[in-house]
């Protein structure tokens, strides 16, 4: 069994889970009803957006922004502050997640 990483200035919103063995680097910021399968590694100051899905093994890289969509398995997401349109969630932020382990 793999453990997972969630950085301290990360923050994981209820609702969302987080797969085995997946890593959420510093600043990054996960909404509510997001999955992040296992083996995923979400770079430093990025967003995932609300209802996001994040495939085994993909890479989420640095400052990059993933909206309300599926990130498919083994697949890298562009850097350099990368947008795609995404679902307002306010500032409703928490600690309630749930590892898969």
């Amino acid at each position: 069994m793999s453990d997972v990483f969630v950085h301290e200035s990360s923050y994981v919103e209820g609702g969302s889970v987080v797969g085995e063995g997946a890593s959420v680097g510093p600043g990054c910021w996960i909404e509510s009803d997001v999955t992040v399968g296992a083996d995923v590694t979400v770079g430093q100051n990025a967003h995932v957006g609300f209802g996001s899905r994040v495939g085994e093994g993909a890479r989420i890289g640095a400052n990059a922004r993933i909206g309300s969509e599926t990130t498919g398995a083994r697949r890298r997401s562009p850097t350099s502050h990368a947008t795609v349109p995404q679902t307002a969630q306010g500032d409703r932020r928490s600690r309630n997640v749930s590892i898969i382990a």
